[in-house]
C-alpha cells in the first residue's frame, strides 16, 4: 500500500517538521545516515529478501494495509511499544518456513539492528563531544532489544522515557 492511499501526509511527519524548524531557526543538523546510504540499503537487498517482502503481501488488500498503517500510527502516538514491536512476533512468523525466517532475520538485521548500532554510536559521539542535541531517527530504531536505547544502556548510559 502506498502512503498516498491513506490519510497520512509525509509532508506533515514529525521528522520533516523538526528539520524544517531547525533550518528556520538556524540550528546545526548532524546527519546520522545520508539519503545515499538509505537508498543503497533499499536497492541492494538480496533477491531472497525482495521475494519474501513481496510474498508477505499475499492476501493483503489496500484496506487491510491501510488499517495496519493506522494501527501502527496509533501505537506510536500512544506510546504502546508492545504493539509497535509486534511486527516481528512469532505469531506473524508462524507461516514462514525456516528459510523464510532466516531471510526475515537478515532483513531485520540490515534494516534495523545493524543501523541501530551505528545510530547508537553516533549518539555516543555527539554526547562525548558535549553536544546538546535533539536526536531524531525513526521510532522503530529506539524501542526494544537491540534498539538504540537498549544499546546505550548497555554502554552505561541512562535513558528516561517521557510520556505525555
Amino acid at each position: 500500500m502506498l502512503i498516498q492511499d491513506s490519510d497520512f501526509d509525509t509532508e506533515k511527519g514529525l521528522d520533516n517538521f523538526l528539520l524544517t524548524t531547525a533550518h528556520a531557526d538556524g540550528k546545526e543538523i548532524y546527519e546520522v545516515e545520508s539519503v545515499d546510504f538509505q537508498m543503497n540499503l533499499l536497492i541492494n537487498f538480496s533477491d531472497d529478501i525482495y521475494d519474501l517482502m513481496f510474498r508477505s503481501y499475499e492476501g493483503e488488500t489496500k484496506e487491510s494495509q491501510k488499517q495496519a498503517l493506522e494501527d501502527l500510527y496509533t501505537a506510536w502516538k500512544s506510546g504502546d511499544i508492545e504493539t509497535f514491536l509486534e511486527e516481528d512476533n512469532e505469531e506473524e512468523l508462524a507461516g514462514y518456513t525456516e528459510e523464510d525466517k532466516k531471510i526475515a532475520e537478515d532483513y531485520n538485521n540490515q534494516m534495523l539492528y545493524d543501523r541501530n548500532k551505528n545510530m547508537a554510536k553516533a549518539a555516543e559521539d555527539l554526547m562525548s563531544q558535549g553536544k546538546n542535541v535533539f536526536y531524531v531517527v525513526g521510532a522503530a530504531h529506539y524501542a526494544g532489544e537491540g534498539g538504540i536505547i537498549d544499546l546505550l544502556e548497555k554502554d552505561g548510559y541512562t535513558a528516561e522515557r517521557v510520556q505525555y
